[in-house]
């Protein structure tokens, strides 16, 4: 039996054999692309990750935001915290009791 027949046999005729082949190279070239390309499982699985990081990164500046805005709110007149007071005029003016000594690190 040679191997034209064997073909013959399988496919019937050229042109189905034309047609397998064309659709194994789409099935490759498809899959290929799902995989690896612009917008396949490996970018999104490394886009997923980037978006992770991203939104602890989010919560994290919102904590030292809200943290921020609380301080804000203790220095304003109508409830100014005078612990608070005190400790920002020796921390940032250097200001202290006649006994302390003052150390700017």
């Amino acid at each position: 039996m040679s191997r034209g027949t064997k073909l013959q046999k399988i496919f019937g005729s050229k042109l189905n054999f034309v047609i397998f082949c064309c659709l194994i190279s789409a099935i490759m070239y498809f899959s290929y692309f799902a995989i690896f390309g612009n917008k396949g499982a490996l970018n999104y699985f490394k886009i997923r990750q980037e978006l992770n990081q991203k939104q602890e990164t989010r919560l994290e500046l919102e904590t030292n935001l809200k943290a921020k805005q609380e301080k804000i709110n203790k220095m304003q007149p109508e409830s100014l915290d005078l612990d608070l007071l005190d400790e920002q005029t020796r921390k940032n003016l250097g200001h202290g009791k006649e006994n302390e000594v003052v150390v700017p690190f």
